[in-house]
């Protein structure tokens, strides 16, 4: 599992290592390199080609040989004048030139893939192709430009490139008066073939960008190629390949294209927006004003860029939401992006409550360390609250190992639950993972270690898609959030603290044991048992619940039950009471022989265990230490207005007995009594 976690760390990050998001040398301004060699006894022949780009000079199949040819891709000094582009600084182009080869056109083509000839047949795409793959490298024949693939890892939305289509009249008249540009974006998974005709292409190819229909011959001009994607896969490589004439073996001898500065083009604006439904429009760098409070879920944002990440800061106090559009190669070129501002409306925070409790949390079904956690909430005028979960880290075997960040859910409406013990809430939306605070010292092996701010892997994966529902009261919080990171393979199990339930009293007598403090309802007394005095049992009122510890319940109102709100938290240990005598369990239980449990047999009271007997959860059972006058059962023994009660089984003996007006007595009277110090009722 620990590898799990360095893989995602690093996945998240790998690309902003190893990025290319553009086409190198894609302004053909280099020397030409050699492609091919061969020194004869009679000759030399030397064919070059644009570094990276690739001609008939490195043709291969089996046609390698009669069809290689350097004179179909060449540098030229034919570039755009500056009259149509004053920024232009370009001095060299390339160009490339269909030729006639035996029986047919060749089209004069350049690509960033390999030639592949195996027909004569020019219109037979499953033998005649470019391709791409990965890795694929060959230096025979003094081949200096030799890796027949380029590496690429941008998700752009259109490429940018300045042509001149310069054919002969033959084909400006012709059924194909086209030249064409094509490029796919693939993956690492095998090879790229263009025409794609017959061959298998659909699983690695990511995205394709053509125009088949280059033309407006003669005069330089710019196209600009969008991309359609197939799927999200990541791209490991692309194939952009240029040719005369849009159909294979059309065209005419001597028809030229020139080709020069090649751009991606990655968007970071926003192309729609709406609240609640109702579009709004949003300008960059300036403030738009939405009457109404904050709901992230309630926000919907589309970018004109397909990988484009949209980022959101709330303000809460002030109401402002800031909003970043980065465009896919922002890690190359930080100045694109684009910024916008929401105005919303502010409601203002009443209180401010910390709820401490355990935080249990998986990452693919895979449980990792529970960890005790503090969660803030803000209640807000508006009746909203702001909830925060910050700072959150992935824990396992005592470690840490993965740095998410601050989790913030703004406005949320709160619902009332049926019995009005709770309000409800839930979210169901894009969110943005924040930076840690700032500051923040993360406790590990007996040091303060500083989280610096580039540590929070959560801001990088920008808006996902997460679900958040919980129940909350003044002392009590329990929320699930499920984070789904797709993009990284990982969908996050959230759970802080424990679903609510309502322990019910409807019987006079009762005992409970909870995990979490609660008040008494008006109606209800608690009691501890605190020692044994001969054969009674000694109970303390006391005016609230603590969590963890066991008590004894009784009815005095007049309702025919009573709720008292914790949370279900299933555990097998023992919560025992100070003196010992009380045991509560959070689990059912089988009570211990010799033990006592609440019954209601001739009259309700503790009795003796003796068979198999089982203790619900939240319940207590009662042990009696040797010596202390064990006996089948123990009775309540009301007493006056003084509110003190025993658990009793017979008269006292050899004890100190007094009654109120300080007379010693024999034995037990009715009411009252004093014995070694303590007011017991009988």
């Amino acid at each position: 599992m620990k590898k799990l976690f360095i893989a995602l760390s690093l996945a998240a990050f790998a690309l902003g290592a190893q990025a290319q998001y553009q086409i190198p040398n894609s302004t053909f301004e280099e020397n030409f390199i050699t492609a091919y060699y061969n020194s004869g006894w009679l000759s030399t022949t030397e064919y070059t080609e644009p570094r990276g780009w690739h001609g008939y000079a490195t043709l291969s199949g089996s046609n390698a040989t009669l069809g290689r040819d350097g004179s179909k891709l060449f540098s030229s000094s034919d570039v755009r004048p500056t009259t149509l582009d004053p920024t232009s600084t370009s001095t060299k182009s390339a160009c490339i030139k269909a030729t006639y080869k035996v029986i047919t056109i060749a089209n004069g083509v350049m690509t960033t893939g390999r030639i592949c000839s195996n027909s004569t047949s020019a219109t037979d795409g499953t033998k005649n192709y470019n391709f791409s793959t990965i890795g694929n490298t060959d230096t025979s024949n003094g081949n200096t430009n030799s890796n027949f693939y380029q590496s690429f890892t941008g998700r752009p939305d259109a490429m940018k490139v300045w042509v001149k289509f310069d054919p002969k009249d033959a084909t400006k008249s012709s059924d194909y008066p086209y030249a064409s540009v094509s490029a796919y974006l693939h993956t690492n998974g095998g090879t790229m073939y263009d025409p794609t005709d017959n061959l298998a292409n659909d699983e690695i190819n990511v995205a394709h960008a053509s125009n088949t229909e280059i033309a407006n011959y003669g005069n330089w001009h710019q196209l600009d190629v969008p991309f359609v994607y197939n799927n999200t896969n990541d791209p490991a490589a692309i194939l952009v390949t240029f040719t005369t004439n849009a159909q294979p073996g059309q065209g005419t001898d001597g028809d030229l294209l020139y080709i020069d500065d090649i751009e991606m083009i990655y968007n970071s604006e926003i192309k729609s927006a709406s609240y609640n439904g109702v579009p709004i429009t949003l300008t960059a760098g300036l403030t738009t004003n939405v009457d109404a409070y904050y709901e992230a879920n309630k926000l919907s944002l589309t970018s004109n860029g397909y990988a484009a990440s949209i980022a959101r800061n709330y303000n809460k106090e002030t109401g402002l939401l800031t909003i970043v559009v980065s465009g896919d190669n922002v890690s190359d070129v930080p100045s694109n992006k684009h910024t916008y501002y929401i105005q919303f409306n502010v409601s203002n925070v009443v209180t401010t409550d910390s709820y401490v409790d355990d935080l249990l949390v998986k990452v693919n079904e895979t449980a990792l360390d529970v960890l005790t956690t503090e969660i803030s909430v803000n209640r807000l005028e508006s009746g909203r609250i702001h909830f925060a979960l910050h700072n959150f880290i992935l824990w396992q075997g005592g470690s840490p190992q993965l740095p998410v960040g601050n989790i913030d859910i703004y406005n949320l409406p709160l619902s009332g639950s049926e019995d009005g013990s709770y309000d409800t809430f839930s979210y169901d939306g894009i969110q943005n993972i924040t930076v840690g605070d700032e500051g923040y010292m993360l406790s590990f092996g007996g040091s303060e270690i500083p989280v610096p701010s580039s540590a929070w892997k959560g801001p990088g994966l920008g808006d996902i898609p997460l679900k958040a529902t919980g129940k909350i009261t003044d002392n009590l919080l329990y929320v699930t959030i499920n984070i789904n990171m797709a993009s990284l393979g990982q969908i996050v199990y959230v759970q802080f603290g424990y679903d609510f339930m309502n322990y019910t009293l409807s019987s006079e007598y009762g005992t409970i044991c909870i995990p979490t403090a609660a008040a008494l309802p008006t109606g209800v007394e608690a009691y501890t048992c605190d020692g044994i005095i001969g054969t009674v049992l000694n109970l303390v009122k006391v005016t609230a619940l603590e969590a963890y510890t066991p008590y004894i319940l009784k009815k005095t109102g007049s309702d025919a039950s009573y709720n008292i709100l914790t949370t279900v938290k299933t555990t097998n240990e023992t919560y025992t009471s100070t003196s010992g005598l009380l045991n509560g369990v959070l689990a059912p239980v089988t009570a211990p022989e010799g033990s006592y449990v609440l019954q209601n047999l001739e009259k309700i009271g503790f009795y003796k265990v003796a068979s198999e007997l089982t203790v619900p959860a939240n319940r207590c059972y009662l042990t009696v230490p040797a010596g202390g006058g064990i006996k089948e059962a123990y009775y309540f023994n009301e007493d006056d207005a003084t509110g003190i009660k025993t658990l009793s089984n017979s008269p006292l003996k050899g004890e100190n007995i007094y009654n109120l007006a300080g007379q010693r007595m024999s034995k037990m009277q009715k009411g009252v009594n004093i014995i070694n110090g303590k007011k017991i009722l009988k």
